[in-house]
């Protein structure tokens, strides 16, 4: 799957210091990590590279930084399809 991306659409509440995208596999381990740095309030989206990684089912979670606040979304599934 070379050249793979999937477009994230996500929420914020308020501004954000930093925001990051960590996918995990299958077995829970952290395959990838992208550091989207601050973001506004409202909708935003990124991109987030999968190439090189085998059609299954991947989680990926939200990492949010504001101040002394780390907060994490729950784990969302995104299928890799061939």
């Amino acid at each position: 799957m070379h050249g793979a991306k999937a477009v994230v659409h996500f929420h914020l509440l308020a501004r954000a210091d930093d925001v990051r995208l960590r996918l995990y596999g299958p077995a829970l381990v952290a395959l990838r990590e992208q550091d989207l740095g601050p973001r506004p309030g409202g909708w935003n989206q990124a991109t987030l590279a999968l190439g090189g990684l085998a059609p299954q089912a991947y989680y990926l979670v939200t990492r949010v930084l504001q101040g002394p606040d780390d907060r994490r979304s729950r784990a969302f599934t995104v299928f890799l399809l061939p």
